[in-house]
């Protein structure tokens, strides 16, 4: 195997790998989260079987402060630098090998999920065909969505809720929808058949395990439900019944989103976030984050 590392631009690095017994295709590995590292993992597993595989750190290295107050790092984590790989990678097998590469496939999951997307939204010439797993199609929103769960539990420390609260949630709203599409595989097939209750989580008079209290039921009846804008206006639709969440206080992305992406201040105070405001925000300055 020939294993190619590059540099674009001076700030986007990719690895390429090419095998000996080629198959002709090509297969990107996208990097979900904040990206800033390769993935070796699926790359292992494709090149074994015949891909030549490439991965992108997407513009930035995952031990750079504040990279996203950058702006052309943020329009390289959006879409750029996934497809400048793209482009390289197919120059490169075509070299080595001497002749173009047959198909290409894109592979991503969560943040490369959403890049999975935009490359078939915005250079449908890269890839044959991309798997977008579990992809975050509109970050700016979802982000806003977290933040706003996290800033929720912050100020109500009696609601808030642990990892076995959410996987209690998560196992008993499986458990009742599971076998709607007549298969018990642990998974609710259609969401929108779910008619599991969170109150049915209520503790009985007495009991203090596998049950949420008053507190915690209602925290997690808000973050469920539609969240509001400052005038009580929807703006999103909620979570799918069975769907959890991270717990605690915001990640370190999830602040580097505010703080570095939106407003270029490493100070900002978390406190100070608005719903409508900040997401406004950030839809002017990364437009390209989300896949329409």
């Amino acid at each position: 195997m020939c294993r190619v590392e590059g540099t674009i631009e001076s700030n986007i690095g990719f690895e390429l790998w090419l095998p000996a017994d080629w198959n002709g295709r090509l297969l990107g590995a996208g990097v979900g989260g904040d990206a800033g590292v390769f993935n070796y993992s699926d790359m292992s597993r494709r090149v074994e079987q015949g891909f030549a595989t490439v991965t992108t750190d997407s513009g930035h290295k995952q031990s750079e402060a504040r990279w996203m107050a950058n702006a052309k790092a943020r329009v390289d984590y959006e879409h750029r630098a996934s497809h400048l790989t793209a482009q390289a990678a197919k120059a490169l097998a075509l070299k080595f090998y001497g002749r173009a590469v047959d198909k290409s496939y894109y592979l991503g999951c969560s943040g490369a999920g959403r890049q999975a997307l935009k490359e078939m939204q915005n250079y449908p010439g890269d890839y044959d065909g991309v798997i977008a797993g579990a992809p975050g199609p509109y970050m700016p929103l979802q982000s806003v969505r977290m933040m706003w769960g996290a800033l929720l539990q912050k100020h109500d420390p009696a609601g808030a809720l642990s990892d076995q609260d959410w996987a209690l949630y998560e196992r008993r709203a499986i458990a009742a929808c599971d076998k709607i599409d007549g298969v018990a595989d642990g998974i609710i097939e259609n969401p929108l058949r779910c008619s599991f209750k969170i109150k049915a989580l209520a503790c009985k008079p007495g009991q203090t395990a596998d049950c949420l209290s008053k507190p915690k039921l209602a925290m997690l009846q808000r973050i469920v439900d539609p969240m509001p804008d400052e005038q009580g206006r929807a703006m999103d639709w909620g979570l799918y019944p069975g769907v959890r969440t991270r717990p605690g206080p915001p990640s370190p992305l999830l602040r580097a989103m505010w703080a570095d992406g939106v407003y270029d201040d490493a100070g900002w105070n978390e406190d100070s976030f608005r719903r409508t405001a900040d997401l406004e925000a950030a839809n002017r300055l990364m437009p390209e984050l989300r896949a329409d």
